[in-house]
């Protein structure tokens, strides 16, 4: 029998700390760190500072996009612009106003009134995840807020929005995933581990998850540093994680099918896939939820039958070749 490690490796840059899988290759490991240390170089990156009269501050509480609009936590945010706020829980009206200028919208409704003049807007008043959001435009067109967007260079996604009055001024996080993702937020998946680090509520690379372990999915956020990772949070058993994993691996690794339904396996081979084990005498099935997709391999087919290799690179340690006899794994050699 034959397990699978994989190495971490913890690299601290700007105060976070970023893990890298070892498979993914020394060579693509020494490209985030370039791409890296470029992006912290560049202008402008960093934290501005507040200037003159104008009270600045940023909101943990992260905003969204829906149908092309952003929107941001009503309440934070208009506490933040000093402008005051109120929502009636029983009918849903909302009411925005300072000085002579009031809005008033209802929840779920497309149709707010500012100033007794009716408009509307594509995305409406809304709750995500518990918090009433409002549409940055309705900021703008009732309070003349001043908006600018702080979008990722490489990625070319939208990071943070940052709304000023005359006096005040505040920076919201937006999950431009949300609308794509939010589908999986509640749902449980089986967690497909390959290629992705879990790491505990505080941060530290946690051992609590074994391979197609049950989850359930509660938030999904790209990665503060790798633009092209997920952040995907998650309980099991009682506690809180969440995994970094690139985002084009998302799919397959958080599996919406349980794969004990899918495929019919002695418990024999169920226990060795939990554990990234592999050995003779497993299927090409097995070996791919055990291990996951190989780097590379070589097929041949023949009258009798067809045979296989695949090969796992490591750049740590020894390539390892397994050897597939009409979807049987027959024998396993590293060099």
């Amino acid at each position: 029998m034959l397990s699978k490690h994989v190495i971490i490796f913890r690299i601290h840059l700007g105060g976070k700390i970023i893990h890298i899988l070892e498979d993914y290759s020394v060579r693509k490991m020494l490209y985030f760190l370039v791409f890296l240390i470029a992006l912290c170089s560049l202008p402008g990156v960093g934290t501005a500072a507040s200037s003159g009269n104008i009270t600045a501050s940023k909101l943990k509480e992260e905003g969204v996009i829906l149908k092309n609009n952003t929107m941001v936590p009503a309440a934070a945010v208009t506490k933040a612009l000093d402008i005051n706020f109120e929502m009636n829980n029983k009918t849903g009206q909302v009411s925005i106003w300072k000085g002579t200028m009031k809005v008033v919208a209802k929840k779920n409704s497309k149709y707010v009134k500012i100033n007794g003049v009716a408009t509307s807007y594509t995305a409406p008043v809304q709750l995500v995840e518990g918090k009433l959001m409002i549409p940055v435009q309705l900021l703008k067109d009732a309070f003349k807020i001043k908006v600018s967007a702080d979008y990722d260079l490489l990625h070319d996604y939208l990071k943070n929005v940052t709304l000023q009055s005359e006096t005040h001024k505040v920076t919201v996080p937006v999950n431009d995933l949300y609308e794509s993702h939010h589908k999986y937020i509640g749902k449980t998946a089986w967690i497909f581990k390959h290629n992705m680090i879990i790491n505990n509520a505080q941060g530290s690379i946690a051992n609590g998850v074994g391979n197609l372990a049950q989850v359930k999915i509660t938030k999904i956020k790209r990665d503060g540093v790798l633009g092209d990772w997920l952040n995907v949070y998650f309980t099991h058993n009682g506690r809180t994680y969440y995994a970094e994993l690139d985002a084009y691996d998302f799919e397959s690794g958080f599996m919406t099918t349980s794969p004990y339904k899918q495929f019919h396996f002695p418990e024999k081979y169920w226990k060795k896939i939990r554990e990234s084990v592999i050995s003779t005498g497993m299927t090409t099935e097995m070996v791919y939820l055990s291990w996951g997709l190989y780097d590379r391999h070589y097929e041949d087919i023949y009258s009798w039958g067809t045979t296989d290799m695949w090969v796992y690179e490591s750049s740590y340690g020894s390539d390892h070749y397994l050897y597939f006899y009409n979807g049987i794994l027959e024998n396993i050699s590293s060099y």
